[in-house]
């Protein structure tokens, strides 16, 4: 039974609590009349495996105005409410534009859109975003294909798309807007499995006002842009504005390790020296660092120093630099109200590296203890400031010491009047904390004992917590889902997502977030061989490629003769067809069908037609014009004759003499030479082998190969004459190099890689 082409249903439209995407919540009956009227199973618009004609699609309507539709896909069938359908809010917009007094009746029609071919966005300007934010996004293309993917089935004319995507330009997430102002081929298309010509038109077609709004954009970007700071450099006196916190970019962070990927425990260390004022230290390897996003902070009052474990961030150098955010901070009252005096925040700030584990120099003690005397001998302790002091002085110390001194109520410690204002414990239970410095009691309350407990920014459902130290440190960096983390899979900054990483994803391919877990599930094709392969399996998929093309065996056999390129046999471990290891032509002079006489043996015989061969070829000579081969008689030029045979040219029995050694040679596996014809390029054909092989390190055999491979591509349009005497091989010097260089490429994507480069 075919499916129906249009079933309807009307009902109630609610808001859904997921603004992204154009999938709808159905109750489940819906689910039921559908099946019921198509006589098919359900499959999810969510998997990405499914086919076009699985997909259910609606078209909504708003009941009485059928002028306000929209296209969507189907989220589940798991909504309670049998009378409503959760709608996302942009839709529901569309829908029902102006605020409704009583509930919003849409009519759902079940429709079959044709996939789309091309779709025109026009960028929007947000409340929190200039239209031209997404000019920021380094990859456009692959964000808006993860978003689609994600989160849409259908798209719809003149509807809205909002896109999360990370902006290095502002180092942080960005919610970039885009109006669908075409679509084609209709005013609604599937956008599952099919490709998609996406074009980026500009916000405005005023000339004046898109250059006004470029000028913005580069202005914003310019204000933006973090101070840059090298290593060992000191960046100061810097003045920190209150509410408007310095960031600073630690350049080039990578470029100092002494190994990639980093080792186990590099760090940075930042050093602050407060000149006036105070302030915090907060970083982040790829945003802006702030309380909620950072991977380090240093909160205590004066100098500090932060010290940050970066392993991780710069395991596979995606992110060269680290960035730092220098925050004034105010001077605040042991009451946690702000100080009647605030000075402005100076601070001068110099980083440094450690790679590896290896542990700063302690401070070492140089005082020498007289193991013979008494360390104290001649001296008393005051009362009052438990410390040595000699003992004829003794009473002025203690006259001083009783005017200068006090001792804490609290803890009994000695300080001076000046310092005891400032010496405060505090009065949080189990707490134990003692401030020391100006305006440290009113920091440590507000940061460790704030009024009123915390959630995540990006949680608002989640656990409170008591400060924004501990646990919602932790929580921020690595269990919010809305975290910004790097996905090396897919090569962007994303949201962490929700969800557990399993163990294995965690062990196998180093999976941290969610988000990266379902990236490495995904699969790509191999470029070797065109298979679908899981991103986690790409490394050990293409060590397998590796394994077997660097244990290829030989593709055919040369032949022995010196002068010819043609091969012996063909095939991985194929064998020549006859003892002396040349190729068909070559043996053919020297083949027989008569068995020797006389009881001479076969190898015998063989050994006397090569002698025989040899010997004619070097007093005869083989009478072709520009021969190359040294051990003929018809070579050219004559200072190129015989290199082989030292014997005159009028000696023939030194000729004889020599010939029966080259025999002798060859038939004990060595090389032959022997003249071919070259008018069929044979001869280029070795030559330009042997060049390959000993500038580059392919073995002879594998630069036949692809010479044999690559000649009809290479030799098409070689218009050469093989009777030219410029030309003595038959191929011209230009198609001589194409012809090389073709086989090049393709010894490098198919060949093992060679022993030696030169």
């Amino acid at each position: 039974m075919q499916r129906p082409t249009a079933t309807t249903f009307q009902l109630r439209a609610e808001p859904a609590p997921w603004a992204d995407g154009d999938r709808i919540s159905l109750p489940a009956h819906a689910l039921e009349a559908l099946q019921a009227a198509a006589g098919a199973s359900f499959r999810s618009s969510a998997d990405p495996d499914h086919d076009q004609g699985h997909l259910y699609t609606f078209t909504l309507t708003a009941a009485g105005a059928p002028d306000r539709r929209v296209a969507c896909g189907v989220r589940d069938f798991a909504h309670p409410d049998p009378t409503a359908v959760l709608v996302p809010p942009p839709l529901l917009a569309v829908l029902a534009p102006a605020p409704q007094t009583g509930p919003v009746l849409v009519d759902l029609t079940l429709t079959t859109f044709p996939k789309a071919t091309g779709v025109q966005l026009r960028p929007m300007a947000t409340a929190s975003e200039p239209a031209l934010a997404y000019l920021g996004i380094p990859d456009l293309r692959a964000v808006l294909e993860a978003h689609l993917r994600r989160h849409f089935t259908c798209l719809t004319a003149g509807t809205t798309l909002s896109v999360h995507a990370f902006v290095p330009g502002s180092m942080a997430m960005a919610t970039v807007q885009f109006l669908v102002a075409e679509l084609h081929p209709a005013w609604a298309a599937t956008v599952v499995n099919t490709d998609v010509s996406v074009d980026v038109v500009p916000p405005t077609d005023d000339t004046a006002a898109l250059e006004a709004m470029h000028a913005a954009h580069r202005a914003a970007e310019k204000a933006r842009a973090p101070r840059s700071l090298a290593l060992g450099a000191e960046l100061g006196p810097l003045t920190v504005p209150p509410h408007a916190p310095v960031c600073i970019t630690l350049e080039n962070v990578v470029s100092h390790l002494p190994s990639l990927p980093p080792p186990e425990g590099t760090r940075v260390l930042v050093h602050c020296k407060v000149e006036s004022g105070d302030a915090n230290l907060f970083l982040h390897p790829w945003l802006r660092p702030t309380v909620h996003d950072n991977w380090g902070m240093a909160v205590s009052v004066g100098d500090k120093t932060l010290v940050v474990d970066v392993t991780d961030a710069l395991e596979d150098a995606a992110w060269p630099s680290l960035f730092l955010a220098v925050e004034a901070a105010p001077i605040l009252e042991p009451d946690g109200s702000h100080a009647a005096e605030q000075p402005p925040c100076v601070v001068r700030v110099r980083w440094e590296l450690e790679a590896g584990n290896g542990a700063r120099p302690m401070d070492v003690d140089n005082h020498v203890v007289d193991g013979d005397g008494d360390e104290h001998a001649g001296e008393t302790k005051c009362e009052t400031c438990s410390k040595w002091v000699p003992t004829g002085s003794l009473p002025l110390h203690q006259l001083h010491c009783q005017r200068n001194t006090v001792r804490c109520a609290t803890c009994s410690t000695a300080l001076s009047r000046p310092a005891a204002a400032h010496h405060v414990h505090c009065p949080a239970p189990d707490c134990g904390y003692t401030a020391s410095a100006p305006g440290e009691a009113g920091k440590h309350a507000h940061w460790h004992h704030p009024p009123s407990a915390f959630t995540c920014p990006d949680c608002p459902d989640s656990a409170t917590y008591p400060d924004l130290l501990g646990d919602y440190q932790t929580h921020r960096r690595s269990a919010c889902p809305h975290r910004v983390a790097w996905c090396r899979f897919c090569r962007t900054h994303a949201a962490a997502g929700e969800g557990l990483v399993s163990a294995a994803d965690r062990l196998n391919s180093g999976c941290r977030t969610p988000h990266a877990a379902a990236c490495a599930a995904r699969t790509v094709d191999c470029a070797t061989c065109g298979r679908p392969v899981k991103r986690r399996d790409v490394p050990a998929h293409m060590a397998v490629h590796r394994h077997q093309r660097e244990n290829r065996p030989p593709p055919l056999v040369v032949c022995a003769n010196a002068v010819c390129g043609r091969p012996a046999a063909r095939g991985p471990g194929a064998r020549p067809s006859n003892a002396l290891g040349l190729c068909a032509v070559c043996y053919g002079p020297l083949h027989s069908s008569r068995a020797p006489e006389g009881g001479v043996s076969e190898a015998a015989a063989l050994l006397q037609r090569v002698v025989h061969r040899y010997f004619r070829q070097a007093t005869n000579g083989c009478g072709e014009a520009g021969c190359t081969n040294p051990a003929c008689a018809s070579v050219t030029p004559a200072d190129r004759f015989r290199p082989a045979l030292k014997a005159a040219r009028g000696d023939p029995t030194g000729t004889a003499v020599e010939c029966m050694a080259l025999a002798r040679a060859l038939v004990s596996g060595g090389t032959a030479w022997f003249c071919v014809p070259h008018a069929d390029r044979v001869v280029a054909r070795r030559e330009v082998a042997d060049e390959l092989a000993g500038a580059h390190g392919w073995t002879s055999a594998w630069c036949l190969e692809a010479l044999l491979v690559t000649e009809g591509a290479a030799l098409a349009d070689d218009g050469s004459d093989s009777d030219e005497e410029d030309v003595p091989s038959g191929v011209t010097p230009a198609a001589r190099v194409e012809w090389a260089t073709r086989a090049v490429e393709w010894l490098l994507k198919n060949a093992p890689t060679p022993a030696t480069k030169n």
